[in-house]
């Protein structure tokens, strides 16, 4: 008997610690759960004013993303694949708003999902975009890709998974009866892979050739085009210095509203570089509203270690009477006259 009721204590105490076991594991899953949903809420509606421009200008803007993606993070003192932090996403969202562009061009988005993501922060803040494309390439984590507030004409995807990393995505849309074709590019990065490639440098290099090759045989009878995006490499480097021999390209001045001319900031080493760029064909940039190409400020830091970019071009009939007239140029120190003309790029800021 004695030992039948042993027999029945001892189950019954093994029964209260599976109840207990089961209870906390349901408790900590549904912990997960949590803040697994609240990792891919929506970022909190925010008050945001945007950078002014005319009725007749169209806004295009370059930003790297900085990771917006699902990957190995560290979080709450664990690793674990996970999205891009909410802070993180909040501020790139409120940074894009404040630009507010009429196509901007992304860099290392991690998928359909990810840029959805964004364009849902974005549509909170009061900046919709219903049209967004993006590109899958080699590197299946950081995407290209781009949001639109009008509709793409053409959209244009060019893989090249034996020659680049990420390829090269290009859209193509009509402003004002006018067709405007943008290349969005991310070079390989300074890591480099072989000794004999110290930061990879070769491999930009090559990567933007084949880049160019596909530029010229895509912009055939249309002389208003766009480059732009990250170049992972400095004004004066022999990947830039490509851009200018080709001669495809007029270079414009590019800084934020101290003068700064930094676009990228590696924190760990303490330095501000620049390798984000927006290259406006020579036809494209005579209708360039302003002198310059714009720097976001440095709030964005918070979101991403890249700073947004934007030019301003102008479609309005003055403008084209402007571009007609032999006296007429966007910037008469700063654009080339000629079409085949380029000015020396903004020197590296570093602190």
């Amino acid at each position: 008997m004695r030992r039948l009721l042993n027999f029945f204590v001892g189950a019954g105490t093994l029964a209260v610690f599976l109840l207990v076991f089961v209870a906390l594991a349901i408790w900590s899953r549904s912990n997960d759960i949590s803040r697994i949903a609240a990792a891919f809420e929506s970022v909190p509606a925010d008050k945001i004013v945007p950078v002014a421009k005319s009725e007749n200008v169209f806004r295009v803007a370059t930003q790297n993303c900085q990771n917006y993606s699902i990957e190995f993070r560290r979080v709450a003192g664990a690793s674990m694949f996970w999205p891009k932090p909410k802070s993180e996403r909040a501020a790139l969202a409120r940074s894009l708003a404040r630009v507010n562009a009429d196509l901007v061009a992304l860099q290392e988005i991690g998928d359909e999902k990810q840029l959805r993501l964004l364009k849902n922060d974005l549509k909170k803040l009061g900046c919709l975009y219903d049209y967004a494309c993006v590109l899958d390439g080699r590197d299946s984590v950081r995407r290209l890709a781009f949001l639109s507030k009008v509709p793409f004409a053409r959209i244009l995807r060019f893989p090249e998974e034996e020659e680049m990393s990420r390829g090269v995505l290009a859209v193509e849309t009509e402003v004002a009866g006018t067709r405007l074709l943008v290349f969005n590019l991310h070079l390989k990065s300074r890591l480099t892979r072989t000794r004999e490639d110290p930061e990879a440098a070769l491999e930009r290099e090559g990567e933007l050739l084949r880049a160019l090759e596909i530029l010229r045989e895509t912009i055939a009878g249309t002389p208003n085009y766009l480059l732009l995006g990250d170049f992972n490499d400095a004004p004066e480097s022999e990947t830039i210095g490509l851009l200018r021999a080709s001669q495809l390209f007029c270079e414009i001045p590019a800084a934020d509203g101290n003068g700064k001319k930094w676009t990228f900031e590696n924190a760990a080493k303490n330095l501000e570089d620049t390798s984000d760029y927006i290259f406006p064909s020579p036809s494209l940039a005579k209708r360039l509203a302003g002198d310059k190409i714009f720097i976001n400020d440095a709030s964005v830091l918070s979101g991403s270690d890249h700073r947004s970019l934007w030019l301003d071009l102008d479609f309005s009939q003055q403008a084209s009477s402007r571009r007609n007239s032999s006296q007429a140029t966007a910037s008469a120190t700063s654009i080339p006259r000629g079409d085949n003309a380029s000015v020396p790029a903004g020197t590296t800021s570093s602190r």
